[in-house]
This record gives C-alpha cells, sequence and structure tokens, in this order.
C-alpha cells in the first residue's frame, strides 16, 4: 500500500482516550512504513472538511482515499457528509465514542490496537471492503440534505439527542462509565416536555395519518441511543431504512412503551409502528427537531428519507 492514509481523530472522545489510541496507531503506522497524516478536530464540521479535503487531494492524485475515523458516531457522521465520492474511498473506524453505535451495528471487534491493525491489513492485502446502505435525509424543502450511517429520527428521539448533548451530565457520566444513563434521565424530562403531533407519512403512492405522534425513526443499524433496538430487523446491507414509529397512546404509556422498546420487545406493541422502506416522506403539524447519527440538524415540519444502498465501502471488519 503506497497511498497515505489519513486519520481523523476526535481528542475529546472517551473522555481523551482516542488520543491514546491515536498515539498507538501512529506507532503502528511507523512500524509498517506507511505514509499517514493525523487531523485533530477542534469544532463542529471539522471532520467533514478534512475528509473532504484529504479526499480531494488523493482522488486529484488519482488514488483513492484512505480514510480512518478515530471517534464516536457524530465524527463518524460528520466524515461521511464530507467525503465527495464514496467509490473512491476506503473508509475505516476505531469506534471510540460514548454510544458507539456504529461499531456496535457493524459489529467491530478488538482492542483499538486490533482495529488499527484489521484496518490496515484489508489495505495492504487489498481485502474488498464491505459495502453498507447509508440513510439520507432531505429538509426544509430540499434545501438541506444529510446522509447518515446509523439512524435519524424526527420528534422525541431527535429532542433527547439534543438535550444529552448539551447536557453537562454526559461527560461527568462518561468518566464513570455509566453514559447510557444519561439518556434514560433526559428521557424522563422530555417526556414531560414533549408536544405530540399529527404526521403523515407518504409511501410510494400510499399514505398514512398517524395521531399523537412521538416520534419516528428511520433506522440503518439495529440500534441507537447506545444500543436501544429501536429497529430489530434493520440491516444496513437490504437497500431499505428499517422505520420505527410511535403514535396514537397517551402520553403516560409511553413511560411503559419505551422501557420495552429498549429491550426490543416493541413488534406487536399497540401504538408501535414497524415498516421497511426505500424512501419516504413525513410531514408534521408543527416543527420537530431532526437528527442524524445523535447530531442535531435542526427543526422542521417536513423530511425525505431515502436509502442509498451500498453506498459506504467500510473496511477492518472481521467476525
Amino acid at each position: 500500500m503506497k497511498s497515505k492514509v489519513c486519520m481523523i481523530v476526535n481528542p475529546g472522545s472517551r473522555s481523551g482516550k482516542s488520543v491514546e489510541t491515536c498515539t498507538m496507531a501512529e506507532q503502528v503506522l511507523k512500524n509498517r512504513k506507511i505514509p499517514y497524516t493525523v487531523l485533530f478536530t477542534q469544532k463542529k464540521w471539522d471532520a467533514a472538511r478534512f475528509a473532504r479535503r484529504f479526499c480531494e487531494e488523493a482522488n486529484a492524485a488519482g488514488e483513492v482515499c484512505n480514510l480512518i475515523v478515530l471517534g464516536g458516531d457524530g465524527t463518524i457522521n460528520e466524515a461521511i457528509n464530507g467525503i465527495p465520492d464514496f467509490s473512491k474511498v476506503r473508509f475505516g473506524v476505531v469506534a471510540s465514542g460514548s454510544g458507539n453505535d456504529f461499531g456496535r451495528g457493524l459489529k467491530i471487534k478488538g482492542t483499538p490496537k486490533e482495529q488499527i491493525r484489521y484496518i490496515l491489513d484489508d489495505l495492504k492485502e487489498g481485502v474488498a471492503p464491505d459495502w453498507i446502505d447509508l440513510g439520507k435525509v432531505t429538509y426544509d424543502k430540499g434545501r438541506g440534505s444529510r446522509y447518515y450511517a446509523i439512524s435519524s429520527g424526527f420528534g422525541l428521539d431527535a429532542e433527547i439527542t439534543r438535550r444529552v448533548n448539551l447536557s453537562s451530565l454526559k461527560s461527568t457520566l462518561n468518566k464513570l462509565k455509566l453514559g447510557k444513563f444519561v439518556y434514560f434521565i433526559v428521557t424522563i424530562q422530555a417526556l414531560f416536555d414533549m408536544k405530540t403531533t399529527r404526521m403523515y407519512v407518504q409511501r410510494g403512492d400510499s399514505h398514512g395519518i398517524f395521531n399523537k405522534a412521538i416520534f419516528l425513526a428511520g433506522m440503518n443499524f439495529v440500534g441507537e441511543g447506545g444500543g436501544i433496538p429501536m429497529a430489530p430487523d434493520a440491516d444496513p446491507r437490504d437497500g431499505k431504512l428499517s422505520v420505527c414509529m410511535v403514535h396514537s397512546v397517551p402520553k403516560w404509556k409511553t413511560f411503559f412503551i419505551l422501557p420495552i422498546l429498549a429491550l426490543g420487545k416493541h413488534k406487536r406493541l399497540h401504538g408501535v409502528q414497524l415498516f421497511n422502506e426505500r424512501e419516504f416522506t413525513v410531514q408534521a403539524d408543527h416543527p420537530l427537531v431532526l437528527h442524524t447519527d445523535g447530531e442535531h440538524v435542526c427543526d422542521t415540519m417536513e423530511v425525505h428519507y431515502a436509502c442509498v444502498p451500498h453506498a459506504l465501502p467500510v473496511i477492518g471488519l472481521r467476525g
């Protein structure tokens, strides 16, 4: 492998432990005499800017871009949205976030050092990547769009992720290895504050009207929010999004539905709608929060979801 490797590192990931992982990865690269560049994120969308710049430089030189992300789901999402041409990249991840839904969804195994070695072995040996689907959500009447790997939520789950990212509890509980508890705490708070809506869902030639809708999540992977199995049958290689929607239940009943949902036992539960679709449009009666891979996007009334089949070439997977 002659072409350079670019590592995009979120230094705040895993309470700073991603920097240690980066140092270890650099040693592996030096031992193998592989040229590399390390870029540390400092502010929002740095990962997207770095990914775009490095991909454009590699592609201009006639090379495939070898991109490795050391960070959590948010950093991975940013990097994916910076890639200008998915067919000209090889994408590796050393999952080091608190939620780690990307790593969990693709069953990324091994220690950080092993994960780096798996990625570099695949590059050296020219192993064919594992092409996975991506989701794409378009909002504000087509004026904005975002790719995502894990999930995109519209409503309560997006409001929860927005509050989690703003919460001072997140970093504190992460240090205590209790990061998942912040989702539980914030969920209770959001349920008291939330306002339900009517959702209009257009699927091809058919449509449905759902009253007292709480949220809709367009899932590419099974779980989000630290492994909550919103879509137990989701497959990131089947060319479809798996949708989980909660509606038509009194607000107080939601307190009982969410724990069942967290256990993945909600398939036949009244008020839970599950379906698979290549693309669909959702309209709400009032603006709702929208997220992609746990990152706040905007408040909007209409979103269009689509699956982009076999879009992202991932390397370094084992198992």
